[in-house]
């Protein structure tokens, strides 16, 4: 069943029932960490949505609509797709093919049962609200932890964890986990953060850069990563490259961060662009075939007209009642028409790649080019 055939006020039960058990079907042998070594795909990756779905059609219109634009493009995202956002539901599902959907901190039962239950109870009523929600947390309870892409680049939602020895130490996350605390390795690749250069704004001065692990302070949860435990991660598993979600402080001026280091980077995205009440900047990572190039795009949704339009209020049940009316043609129309009146500015930024990373990416890829082509041949 096809999400696109579901035009009503918002998704029927025996769509929902259809879309889950299709999930699950889906999600059940997916591996705990993705390998995605396809030769022929460039790769596309996107942080946190949030609940937002006009975003998540934005991304759908522009990169995704084209049936051609998929048969060589793979999409990657991080992360968070409820809560704080009223359809953090329609956002969960709409996925297509072509794409790795890992699990966030929000895909809990105990992290979204403020947000994403009183959604579903306001859409179906309290008792089938309440069941859909259940259904709903099964199969976010299945999805994978981590990617790897290329060989080379690492993708999680929070950070890296602590006393990671092996890969297939991600792997054995019991399947179906619920209560995030029950794993280790689970909780601190979906919490933990990286120290950023704008954390001592967000803490206090006294705040030093850990050098390797320290609790993090920002959270109370999880742990802070300091650049050399990245660095000994990136060498221990011959990597290049961390990309993840997870913190919006970091990306609230771009919409992006990124962390230089000695033998690679981390990235940190966000793609929710109404988080704050208002109209905030976002971005996604680009990397082509053999890592080529490495760049970022912005992807802004700056007309305070939209946003008004877009009607981002919270917990108005006739709001969510009416807004879901057709997504897929009258917002649809509106985001195409709002992107397409800041496109010049756009087209000015998309031109500007981060010139060190993207050195760095061919350095790296120069390095290891023959082993990169020996493993795609396998």
């Amino acid at each position: 069943m096809e999400l696109a055939d579901c035009r009503r006020k918002y998704l029927t039960l025996n769509c929902l029932h259809a879309i889950f058990e299709s999930l699950r079907r889906l999600l059940f042998e997916a591996p705990n960490l993705v390998r995605l070594n396809d030769s022929r795909m460039n790769y596309h990756f996107f942080g946190d949505i949030h609940g937002s779905l006009s975003d998540l059609i934005f991304l759908w219109d522009t990169f995704w609509r084209d049936s051609n634009k998929i048969e060589q493009n793979h999409f990657v995202f991080l992360g968070d797709y409820v809560d704080r956002g009223i359809h953090g539901l329609e956002v969960s599902i709409r996925n297509p093919k072509n794409f790795t959907i890992l699990r966030g901190n929000h895909e809990f039962f105990n992290m979204n049962y403020y947000s994403l239950l009183p959604e579903m109870q306001i859409k179906y009523g309290n008792e089938l609200g309440y069941q859909m929600w259940t259904r709903l947390n099964d199969c976010f309870a299945l999805l994978p932890y981590a990617a790897i892409v290329y060989n080379n680049i690492f993708c999680c939602h929070g950070g890296i964890p602590k006393h990671l020895r092996k890969m297939e130490e991600i792997e054995s996350i019991p399947k179906s986990l619920a209560d995030i605390e029950e794993d280790s390795v689970a909780f601190q690749l979906l919490w933990n953060d990286f120290y950023t250069r704008d954390l001592l704004l967000r803490t206090n001065e006294f705040y030093r850069e850990p050098r390797y692990f320290s609790p993090n302070v920002t959270r109370g949860a999880g742990f802070m990563i300091g650049n050399r435990a990245v660095e000994r991660f990136l060498r221990r598993f011959q990597l290049s490259y961390i990309v993840r979600g997870h913190d919006f402080m970091a990306c609230e001026q771009n919409g992006y961060d990124y962390i230089e280091l000695s033998n690679g980077a981390v990235f940190t995205l966000f793609t929710n662009s109404s988080y704050t009440g208002s109209i905030n900047n976002t971005a996604y990572l680009h990397v082509n075939i053999q890592l080529e190039n490495v760049k970022i795009f912005p992807l802004v949704l700056e007309s305070e007209e939209f946003f008004n339009k877009s009607e981002m209020i919270e917990n108005d049940a006739e709001l969510v009642a009416m807004k879901f009316k057709d997504p897929y043609s009258e917002q649809s129309n509106l985001i195409r028409q709002q992107s397409q009146q800041s496109q010049i500015r756009i087209d000015r930024r998309i031109e500007e790649p981060i010139p060190k990373i993207r050195n760095l990416a061919k350095s790296r890829s120069r390095r290891k080019r023959k082993k990169y082509r020996t493993t795609l041949n396998v």
